[in-house]
């Protein structure tokens, strides 16, 4: 039975890293060293990873933006659409 477990784990991993690859993209910046480390012990002392953090921020500024220009968001969904048939649905995180 335990076989059966870890080959479902492993499948479960697979299928995620398949997502990932075909949804996810990285977005990323360049800070300070010093901003680096007080931003990690800032993440730690909250129990989140810089990671994690940076995922919700960036989050809660398109959902903003989106009502701030909506023809801007529904654009690239349409277009996104329209080249990938690409699903909008995030993974939980």
């Amino acid at each position: 039975m335990k076989r059966n477990v870890g080959r479902n784990q492993e499948a479960a991993v697979a299928a995620r890293r398949r997502w990932d690859a075909l949804h996810l993209r990285t977005v990323s910046t360049k800070v300070t060293a010093e901003e680096r480390r007080v931003l990690a012990a800032l993440c730690q002392a909250e129990g989140v990873s810089v990671y994690g953090l940076c995922r919700r921020l960036l989050r809660q500024w398109e959902e903003q933006a989106a009502v701030r220009h909506p023809g801007a968001a529904a654009a690239a969904l349409s277009a996104s659409d329209a080249s990938t048939g690409a699903d909008h649905a995030r993974p939980l995180s």
